[in-house]
């Protein structure tokens, strides 16, 4: 867990320094400042990046990760902020119990979870909530830096587009090669985001 949080992630955000090509976090800012959510749950929150740039006077933010050094110093953050919670559980432990408007984002989740873990998280959520995904993916003719990088990653279930593609049941799964990063390949996964609100991930 240490190493995680004192070693792993720096290092991270510096690859993510070196190659980045469009920030992913503020494409979520954006989508979410131009479509009101009564609830927003962050999974794999780390220490509340996303709580740090949105505006949540208005909306219940909800932050889980499975590292409680990055939760402790969220909840320090944010402990005057009564719309911001945060919670050291695993995607397993999570209770939905509400039909208020909510989203879900999860942001390098997905390749950390086998596919139980998915599907029985999915039983938990409506139907109609709103999902946005962002993972790792191997495809064919993908570059040497990105399959280092992924042999690098803590992740233990990335797949190829069909085992994303098994699992995600009801998603819309668009491949973004090199394109957030520079020789780097994500997929990114959607339920019940229109066309008209994908153009903000692009």
């Amino acid at each position: 867990m240490s190493f995680y949080s004192y070693l792993y992630r720096p290092i991270q955000s510096l690859l993510i320094f070196l190659l980045l090509k469009k920030n992913f976090t503020n494409l979520i800012k954006n989508y979410l400042e131009k479509n009101q959510f009564d609830e927003i749950y962050d999974i794999g929150c780390s220490d509340g990046k996303y709580a740090s740039i949105l505006d949540l006077k208005k909306t219940k933010y909800f932050g889980y990760d499975i590292d409680l050094i990055n939760i402790n110093k969220a909840k320090k953050k944010f402990r005057r902020n009564k719309n911001v919670n945060f919670y050291h559980k695993s995607i397993d432990e999570i209770i939905i119990k509400n039909n208020k408007k909510k989203i879900f984002i999860l942001n390098g989740v997905f390749h950390h979870l086998n596919d139980k873990q998915i599907s029985n998280f999915l039983k938990k959520i409506s139907s109609k909530d709103k999902v946005i995904a962002l993972d790792a993916f191997y495809h064919k003719n993908q570059n040497l830096i990105s399959v280092i990088l992924k042999k690098m990653d803590q992740g233990k279930y990335i797949r190829n587009y069909e085992g994303y593609k098994k699992v995600l049941h009801g998603f819309k799964l668009t491949k973004k090669i090199s394109y957030y990063m520079r020789c780097y390949s994500h997929l990114l996964s959607t339920r019940n985001i229109d066309k008209k609100n994908l153009k903000f991930f692009d």
